[in-house]
């Protein structure tokens, strides 16, 4: 189980987001450290801390919510701070 850092403005892999249109791009729009946990699950954690959960992403709520896959959770706080 590793952990993997995205910048601002990197396109989400598709082992978090599954795009249904090849032409559609989901971005960072936050510095963010991705952490694989136990049985596939993926944890996303901003490296500062956010308001909402979609203000990882550029696409926002309404397009995340419908594209994200399996046991990804999203979180608004750093990783450091919750230990």
């Amino acid at each position: 189980m590793g952990n993997e850092r995205y910048e601002e403005g990197e396109t989400v892999p598709t082992e978090v987001c599954s795009v249904p249109d090849r032409w559609v791009f989901v971005r960072f729009a936050v510095d963010v450290e991705l952490s694989h946990g136990y049985g596939g699950a993926k944890h996303i954690y901003p490296t500062e801390q956010i308001e909402e959960p979609a203000d990882l992403f550029t696409n926002g709520e309404s397009t995340i919510q419908s594209v994200l896959c399996e046991d990804v959770h999203l979180y608004t706080t750093p990783r450091h701070r919750l230990r």
